[in-house]
């Protein structure tokens, strides 16, 4: 428990009128974020990590929009490149009807310097 690096996130976000943005629904135009995530080391290249992050609608129906869920594994190759094994597990409250989003995904990321230094 002394390695889990732990991580909240507040954010507020706009949708403009010009953006159809499904990721975020409802009726309100303006959502408060708040992302609480934990990431524990498994051993010295592999990290386990979750998070969950409610979506709260100003002026929507319900007071919770979106709740997203995620769970993943990072590996790292090398220094500066990683790989990311992730599930995403996405409830949409902010509707007439409830319908979730389940995503699998992977990412890998490189770090790179540029220039002479």
């Amino acid at each position: 428990v002394q390695k889990a690096k732990l991580a909240f996130r507040p954010l507020v976000q706009y949708r403009s009128a010009f953006v159809d943005d499904d990721d975020v629904g409802g009726d309100g135009d303006a959502f408060a974020r708040t992302r609480l995530r934990a990431e524990y080391p498994v051993t010295r290249k592999l990290d386990v990590y979750g998070s969950v992050e409610p979506f709260f609608g100003f002026g929507g129906e319900y007071p919770v929009d979106n709740w997203r869920n995620e769970l993943g594994l990072q590996y790292a190759f090398t220094r500066g490149v990683r790989l990311d094994l992730f599930y995403v597990y996405r409830p949409d409250y902010g509707k007439a009807y409830n319908r979730y989003f389940p995503v699998v995904g992977v990412t890998l990321r490189f770090r790179t310097k540029v220039g002479g230094r």
